[in-house]
């Protein structure tokens, strides 16, 4: 399992192992924010974050007004297994990319 706690890109090869495990994800912004904290909590300093999400080239995508609803309706449903904000969020924004079922 891949740790966002330790980054470290001391080699390229290490680099290239976190954009690999990182291609074509999809976060909600609410999500990165919380990614942030914990490793500035951690000690990363900001420009060293952004270089990071910058490399690993995420794709971001904004917390709406929709989005926040879907995402206290999963609330209920989630509350056991302890799931942020942030979680949630891209836990919704999962469900709206996924193919409809019809």
């Amino acid at each position: 399992m891949l740790r966002l706690s330790s980054p470290s890109f001391t080699s390229n090869r290490e680099a290239k192992s976190w954009k690999a495990q990182f291609q074509g994800a999809v976060m909600c912004a609410v999500y990165l924010s919380e990614v942030a904290a914990k490793l500035a909590e951690e000690g990363m300093p900001e420009a060293a974050v952004q270089e990071m999400l910058s490399y690993i080239e995420l794709d971001i995508r904004p917390f709406g007004s929709a989005d926040a609803l879907q995402s206290s309706m999963l609330r209920p449903l989630t509350r056991d297994l302890g799931l942020s904000l942030g979680a949630r969020g891209c836990l919704a924004l999962g469900i709206q990319r996924a193919p409809s079922q019809a």
